[in-house]
């Protein structure tokens, strides 16, 4: 009787799914029809008689081995078409209950724990015209970038800006003169200035960051407010 194990856990399982199915009104609310439940009775019965002669030392003859074998294939295939159409089923919402007692299997949601970036960017300065400054997030050789030229498992770039008057020797900012800008999360991206920020310079640092914070900061790039 190599088989019993096997044969007796979907005794089981079979006699509780037929038994949730006929609690209250989840028949109705999971879509299956009383003929459909009474054909599952049916085979239930059918498949109970048989497994009474296999498990009985008396009564377990090779043609007795063979019925059950075969009964256990088709009635196993019943109820995995039965999980499988219930589970792709839209117009139904399977509850907690349902995945329980009907045994079926509930996909897991594979998530991948976001890391800290490790790496610094570098931030180019592309172009300088009238009260405006366009600037490239890089860093060279690196493989695996988007389609927005951001790292793999990067989100977003966070900005530090300073803007300080030119002086002889140029004044140097200090961590409190600079200002966070709101996040980006594209390579490219322009700074637009007053009137008043003519003839100064400006100081820009940049961090990747995701959900899981903010890595290093560039380099400062310097630049000239014209």
């Amino acid at each position: 009787m190599q088989h019993s194990k096997v044969y007796l856990e979907f005794d089981n399982q079979v006699s509780d799914i037929i038994g949730y199915l006929e609690k209250g009104d989840n028949l109705t609310r999971l879509g299956l029809n009383q003929a459909y439940f009474d054909m599952l009775k049916k085979k239930d019965a059918e498949w109970k008689a048989e497994l009474s002669l296999y498990t009985s030392i008396d009564t377990q003859t090779t043609a007795v081995v063979l019925a059950t074998r075969g009964l256990y294939t088709s009635f196993d295939k019943i109820i995995k078409e039965l999980k499988k159409s219930l589970k792709s089923n839209v117009l139904i919402t399977l509850t907690d209950d349902d995945y329980s007692n009907l045994y079926i299997h509930r996909d897991k949601t594979t998530r991948t724990k976001s890391v800290i970036p490790k790496i610094s960017p570098q931030v180019d300065l592309v172009d300088t015209s009238h009260l405006t400054n366009s600037f490239e997030i890089a860093l060279p050789n690196l493989p695996d970038l988007d389609h927005k030229g951001l790292p793999k498992g990067v989100s977003q770039i966070v900005r530090q800006l300073a803007i300080m008057p030119i002086t002889d020797p140029m004044g140097v900012p200090k961590e409190s003169d600079f200002k966070t800008l709101d996040p980006i999360s594209t390579a490219n991206f322009l700074l637009v200035f007053d009137e008043s920020d003519v003839s100064k310079i400006g100081f820009l640092k940049v961090a990747y960051s995701n959900t899981a914070g903010v890595g290093p900061f560039s380099k400062e790039t310097s630049f000239n407010i014209i």
